[in-house]
């Protein structure tokens, strides 16, 4: 009686669809853990009176990257619930002393965001260091109720599918682009009736490939596990097998 042979075709395809299954489920996660800096500083152009703002960065902050957006697929308005919220520091506004106020008129800013690691390597060379820009616009103290809001410029380049609207900068992990937003690219420092506080700065960190590049970063693609290894090797003795068992045996001549 003919016994079923253990490289049947049903046998390798299932043995090659698990080998599938564990190396979607191994290497198809590219989010990484982010490790950053925030500092900034507060020009003079534009100002009367008495500086009353000052930028008060993190150190040692950590955030994971998003899952990436398909190639070229990246909303101009980004999702609900898309992306990886990161804390970049905050406004600080104190009263001027005295009844004088303080006008801030087109009054720049700048942000520096610095990359310290992604996924506890060293960033990509040249990418270690973001700056994103803006100024200041309104009043704070005086006769009038206090109105100061933070204005930030748009780093993307419009008409740019692959960019969301409200970018304020990006850098490079391996082949991916991690853009950073900031929601309405505005922060209200001071607001009538509303006194004078700190004012935090939220961004939005969203992942995406440009179109010419793979989605994958080949940075964060982890070395084959254990079971991957197995099932490479049994695929591999299976396939050798039929090939061995299909070949006729040579007969020596008489």
């Amino acid at each position: 009686m003919r016994r079923p042979s253990s490289c049947s075709p049903r046998r390798l395809a299932f043995a090659l669809a698990a080998l599938t299954v564990a190396s979607a489920a191994e290497g198809a996660s590219t989010t990484r853990s982010l490790e950053y800096a925030t500092t900034g500083t507060i020009g003079t152009a534009g100002l009367t009176g008495p500086a009353v703002v000052r930028f008060e960065g993190v150190a040692d902050a950590f955030a994971a990257t998003p899952s990436p957006f398909p190639r070229g697929d990246i909303p101009s308005v980004l999702p609900a619930g898309s992306g990886s919220a990161l804390a970049l520091g905050q406004f600080d506004v104190a009263s001027p002393t005295g009844s004088g106020a303080t006008i801030y008129a087109h009054t720049p800013f700048a942000i520096t965001f610095r990359v310290i690691s992604v996924g506890g390597e060293l960033p990509t060379a040249g990418q270690d260091a973001v700056t994103i820009s803006g100024w200041l616009d309104g009043t704070v103290g005086g006769d009038r109720p206090s109105q100061l809001t933070a204005h930030y410029r748009l780093a993307g380049s419009f008409g740019t599918p692959w960019e969301p609207r409200d970018m304020v900068g990006s850098f490079q992990t391996g082949n991916l682009t991690q853009t950073l937003t900031i929601p309405g690219v505005t922060t209200i420092l001071a607001c009538p009736g509303g006194g004078v506080a700190a004012a935090p700065v939220s961004s939005l960190l969203v992942s995406d490939a440009p179109p010419s590049a793979p989605l994958l970063d080949p940075n964060s693609i982890p070395e084959p596990g254990p079971l991957v290894t197995l099932l490479v090797a049994a695929a591999g003795g299976v396939i050798g097998g039929r090939r061995g068992r299909g070949r006729p045996t040579p007969r020596n001549p008489e």
